[in-house]
């Protein structure tokens, strides 16, 4: 069957692509190519070939197909025997996984590259490098637009423009927080529009003057400058960085406002209401009162010594830091400790729902704890960098050994890059059971129906239950050439089934297996 080729985006001015079909693999051919030589007339290429770390074509947990080739290097999966190829990946070069609905999600070169398709969305970057984005509307009109790190490229039917060369010049509407954005040869001018206000820049920072109505600003760096919003601040300065008289929160009362002054670096003082701050040799000095809250902190030398009270008010945060022997925080909804920062750390968060307990010892160990209010389980995860990690979750657990990767928690790296040096991982989910060796060499796929575990080429076996409720087992020895069953009806020979252990595509789904069926079973 010949292959679908993969969605690429629509170029500018040209109608989009159709929503792409899934893709389509035929990995087995290849599998049974690499296994070739060792294949003999009795060998049922329908069944399981265990011949890892150079190839694999096993049942997975829950009645899967994989074809693992190169240690893990290569993979592709399936959900059924009887479904689709969904997923293809060159680990850490490339994966793909397409979805039911049609949609795909690839990353490539991980971390730095991927791409997806969610409906009428498309996605593409390659961090630092671009980032490239489509969007298909209903009445065939089609948005795009490419960031680069130099450009800015963009395309709609509308009345928005997306077009930049930095630093040479560019229109980007809708940009940042701007509604509008122009420059030409920046920083010798640009101009950006924010609802109906308009500021013109030249030699930025030097020189700046607003048009229209709203916020008024004027510049001449550093003799002189103001920002004004009415109602919302009053911002100026004289001979920068030495003035600065600023008010705030001017939609309150007056006495509420905020009001600052500064002679940089020597003195400050910032007043609202009956809360007063004073600043001496900024930032090395300052301390803050209100007195009718009880509200005090002193800061010095700064950024070793900081201690806040919050006097009456509960919702005020306390702090006390002598960093880096010491330091505790505790807010609304957040407590830390730290001792030595950043070595020793330990953490409280709560949320609406639940409570999330953490604690970090830098570089070696990192774990987390999340529970309901009333101490109810939810969620775990730990690290002792480089041995292992281990998350466990109600609905099971994943644990891996050693875990090389120097990021604390990174799923898609951990995903493919983790096969070149785990040498054991396990996880659990539900009535499902993964184990696996370094390459494959050893598997376990363990289901609510099935106990599938072997050791490549030597010795393989698998458990179930037949139609009458019989416990069932069957054993494969020298890359299939030695295979018998051994069930409540008795033991029989099985048919070769080189390169081994053979067994059947298709997973029983009749009788459960009991926990003492098979060790380690949920």
């Amino acid at each position: 069957m010949q292959e679908v080729p993969p969605h690429r985006p629509a170029r500018p001015g040209r109608a989009p692509l159709a929503h792409p079909a899934p893709r389509v693999y035929r990995p087995a051919a290849a599998a049974a190519a690499l296994a070739l030589a060792a294949l003999a007339p009795g060998c049922a290429l329908g069944g399981d070939v265990h011949l890892a770390p150079v190839v694999s074509h096993l049942s997975t947990a829950g009645g899967g197909r994989e074809v693992e080739a190169a240690a893990g290097f290569l993979r592709f999966r399936r959900p059924r025997p009887d479904e689709p190829w969904n997923e293809f990946a060159a680990r850490p070069l490339y994966n793909r996984v397409d979805h039911p609905d049609g949609d795909w999600s690839t990353r490539y070169l991980v971390p730095f590259g991927w791409s997806r398709q969610r409906g009428t969305r498309y996605a593409n970057q390659l961090a630092p490098l671009y980032r490239y984005e489509e969007q298909r509307h209903p009445d065939a009109r089609t948005e795009w637009s490419l960031f680069t790190l130099l450009a800015i490229w963009g395309h709609s039917n509308s009345d928005k423009t997306r077009k930049a060369v930095f630093p040479f010049g560019g229109v980007l509407d809708s940009f940042l927080s701007y509604d509008r954005v122009e420059f030409v040869l920046w920083p010798i001018w640009w101009k950006t529009r924010r609802g109906t206000t308009t500021v013109n820049r030249v030699l930025f920072p030097f020189f700046a003057w607003s048009t229209g109505e709203g916020t008024d600003v004027f510049r001449v760096w550093p003799l002189y400058g103001h920002s004004v919003k009415p109602g919302r601040w009053d911002r100026r300065f004289f001979l920068w960085p030495f003035f600065h008289w600023r008010r705030d929160a001017l939609w309150l009362r007056e006495a509420e406002q905020q009001r600052m002054w500064m002679f940089w670096p020597l003195l400050g003082r910032r007043d609202q209401g009956t809360a007063h701050s004073t600043s001496v040799l900024w930032p090395f000095f300052g301390w803050t009162r209100d007195r009718d809250s009880g509200f005090w902190s002193w800061d010095g030398p700064w950024p070793f010594v900081r201690i806040q009270e919050p006097g009456d008010e509960e919702l005020r945060s306390v702090r006390r830091r002598f960093w880096p022997f010491y330091s505790y925080f505790r807010g609304q909804s957040l407590e830390t400790r730290a001792v030595l920062w950043p070595i020793f750390r330990k953490r409280l968060e709560i949320y609406r729902d639940r409570v999330r307990r953490g604690w970090v010892a830098i570089p070696f160990w990192r774990r987390w704890r999340t529970e309901t209010h009333e101490g109810e389980f939810l969620a775990s995860w730990e690290r002792l960098w480089p041995l292992y990690n281990r998350e466990v979750r109600p609905d099971g657990y994943s644990f891996a050994f050693p875990d090389l990767n120097p990021l604390w928690r990174t799923p898609h790296i951990q995903e493919n890059w983790s096969w070149l040096w785990e040498l054991y991982a396990q996880q659990r989910r539900d009535d499902e059971l993964k184990g696996r060796s370094w390459g494959g060499v050893y598997r376990r796929e363990l289901d609510r129906f099935e106990d599938r575990v072997g050791i490549a080429g030597l010795w393989g076996q698998r458990r179930y239950r037949d139609a009458r409720g019989g416990l069932v087992r069957e054993t494969s020895l020298l890359f299939g050439l030695l295979r018998f069953r051994a069930s409540s009806a008795g033991f029989g020979m099985l048919p070769p089934a080189l390169p081994g252990p053979g067994w059947p595509a298709e997973r029983v789904e009749h009788v459960p297996l009991r926990p003492q069926d098979a060790p380690g079973k949920p």
